[in-house]
């Protein structure tokens, strides 16, 4: 006679066990998993959100540490470290080293043109306000004023941008002198070196510009003379001859002073004043 389970009735072999019992616990957690109420449910969601958060978190601060620690190792031994970063070739921190430049050239062109703009307001805000007064009441020196927030949007950009055609400008330097095969991201980490020196001088350009925008102005064009001292030091990992060397380095000055000059005449405009350029515009359309 045959043995059957005792639970669902099934006919089982000498020495079988049934597992209906364990299938039955397993449909139970699905359904109760099926049925989980929506509070749960968004508890479970919110959970994951605030640990990719956490763990986005995490990967920033590594990143700026490791950003902040090149750039002071950089500073404190130019031609050690800088050979040693070129080698690494690590392109991810030569972008942030080029828009933390970019960022901190904004954030002093706004400090120079916030003290012109006070200037302004000394000068004219007394005429102009009594003008304004007679014509209902309005300050006409609004309208002759920077606008801080355009200048540093575009600065920001400009500075950028400027450092990604200097690195296509030794990129096409070394196809073209050295008939080298480098690449974009080797010479991105290249003009990166540059901005290391700039981002120390504009620091201390700021600075000193809230106290005299002259001597801020001096600070910050004995940067650029910096800047290039730790590019030719950074050209070095990619070209051993010293002699092409200068002449790259040369080259790239001449190219991205007559770049720099074509970039600000078409842009220009986007830093004056809006009486300023409303102006310029009616003089145009005279010729």
């Amino acid at each position: 006679m045959g043995k059957f389970c005792v639970n669902c009735g099934k006919e089982l072999e000498d020495g079988e066990v049934c597992n209906c019992q364990g299938e039955q616990t397993v449909e139970v957690q699905s359904s109760t998993e099926a049925e989980k109420p929506p509070v749960a449910a968004a508890q479970e969601t919110f959970q994951e959100v605030k640990n990719a958060g956490a763990a986005a978190g995490a990967a920033s601060s590594v990143y700026l540490k490791k950003l902040f620690d090149t750039i002071l190792k950089i500073i404190k031994k130019p031609d050690a470290e800088l050979s040693s970063f070129m080698a690494e070739g690590n392109v991810n921190i030569a972008l942030g080293i080029i828009a933390l430049e970019g960022i901190l050239y904004g954030l002093y062109l706004l400090v120079l043109f916030q003290k012109v703009n006070k200037v302004i307001s000394t000068l004219m805000g007394g005429i102009m306000g009594s003008i304004g007064s007679i014509f209902g009441g309005s300050d006409l020196s609004i309208g002759y004023k920077f606008p801080l927030g355009k200048i540093f949007v575009v600065s920001l950009i400009l500075g950028v941008a400027l450092n990604a055609i200097l690195a296509g400008i030794v990129l096409l330097l070394h196809n073209l002198l050295l008939k080298q095969q480098v690449t974009y991201k080797n010479m991105l980490c290249t003009v990166s070196g540059k901005s290391v020196a700039m981002i120390v001088v504009t620091v201390v350009a700021i600075v000193v510009g809230f106290i005299s925008p002259t001597y801020g102005l001096v600070c910050y064009a004995a940067g650029a003379i910096l800047s290039y001292l730790y590019f030719y030091i950074a050209v070095k990992a990619s070209v051993s001859n010293a002699d092409k060397r200068v002449y790259i380095v040369f080259l790239s000055l001449v190219l991205m002073i007559v770049v720099s000059l074509i970039m600000y005449k078409l842009c220009y405009k986007l830093y004056l004043p809006e009486g300023i350029t409303s102006s310029l515009g009616g003089l145009g359309g005279l010729y």
